[in-house]
């Protein structure tokens, strides 16, 4: 049972999940992190609260060889 003052991120990304993506404040936090990220590129990245997984998507296709690893609570984000 979800505690009645906890976050539930399923109903967040089941209800805003594409509006909350599509939106220029995502883009921009991920072009902001990529860019301060490009000075010195990392070896392994961890998100914590990785949503749907669109920082993954970015980060992995501009850093192939960098590890990535994202941990999600929610099963409905991951499934986005």
């Amino acid at each position: 049972m979800i505690h009645p003052h906890a976050d539930d991120w399923d109903q967040h990304w089941a209800e805003f999940g594409a509006a909350s993506e599509a939106g220029p404040t995502p883009k921009y936090r991920r072009r902001l992190i990529l860019s301060i990220l490009a000075a010195d590129p990392p070896a392994r990245l961890l998100e914590i609260g990785s949503g749907t997984g669109e920082f993954a998507e970015d980060f992995c296709a501009r850093y192939p060889s960098s590890g990535y690893l994202g941990l999600e609570l929610s099963r409905t984000g991951v499934e986005f």
